[in-house]
């Protein structure tokens, strides 16, 4: 919520798709202090391998089901894409299938896995970068 109050925040995302068990909040941690020390934001030594910095986004872009449906994503987390590309399908009660495109230039942050889905419910977050300068 902090960005929507144009609030500097650190978003991290946990490898795409969402879990709750011991393993991934353990991966979240590590991810996220591996963030702020290379970041500079933490005190403690680098590691002996450097990773890759971390891209920095202009804002995100939520991508939300417009009617309830089965989801079916075509997109995998990282995945950059063009505006207009496929994003998935949502399959309708009258088993018709509507296709969800990418309504912005971005990168896959995280997707909804096939499954069930309500009016509303996020399916794709994309990351946009900033525009060139």
């Amino acid at each position: 919520a902090a960005h929507l109050s144009r609030v500097p925040a650190i978003t991290v995302f946990e490898a795409g798709v969402t879990r709750d068990d011991a393993a991934a909040t353990t991966a979240f941690v590590a991810g996220s202090r591996a963030v702020l020390r290379t970041l500079r934001m933490l005190d403690e030594p680098a590691p002996s391998a450097v990773p890759a910095l971390p891209e920095v986004l202009a804002r995100r872009e939520v991508v939300l089901a417009a009617q309830p449906g089965t989801w079916q994503p075509l997109v995998q987390p990282g995945q950059r894409l063009r505006r207009g590309e496929p994003l998935g399908s949502l399959r309708g009660s009258s088993d018709t299938a509507i296709s969800i495109a990418a309504p912005v230039d971005g990168i896959v942050l995280h997707q909804r896995l096939p499954s069930d889905a309500t009016t509303g419910t996020p399916l794709v977050i994309l990351g946009v970068l900033p525009s060139p300068r």
